[in-house]
């Protein structure tokens, strides 16, 4: 029972970290991802004059979730998973005002 018990651990434990791995290149990937919108989203906006518009909130928003997404390489705080889904969401609310007016 022992030796069985013992398979069972490592196995469990092999899975984790591949899992882990395949976690940190998700966010590795969507940082790249995040980047390359801030970058297509600026050299999109054509009228820099107004300050504060939709688009200049969803690139502050882009930004946060930017870092945040770059904070979730670190598994173990669940805390900032629930701050960049919260942000991710709020992302979406705007979008969907945006759409509707």
């Amino acid at each position: 029972m022992d030796e069985k018990e013992t398979e069972i651990k490592e196995r469990v434990h092999q899975w984790m970290q591949i899992t882990a791995l395949w976690q940190k290149i998700l966010c590795f990937l969507q940082i790249i991802l995040s980047a390359v919108i801030i970058i297509f989203a600026f050299m999109g906006l054509n009228d820099i004059i107004p300050i504060v518009t939709t688009n200049t909130v969803d690139l502050v928003l882009l930004a946060v979730l930017f870092v945040i997404s770059g904070i979730r390489l670190f598994p173990e705080k669940k805390l900032y998973t629930y701050i960049y889904f919260g942000v991710a969401v709020l992302m979406l609310v705007i979008l969907a005002v945006g759409l509707m007016l």
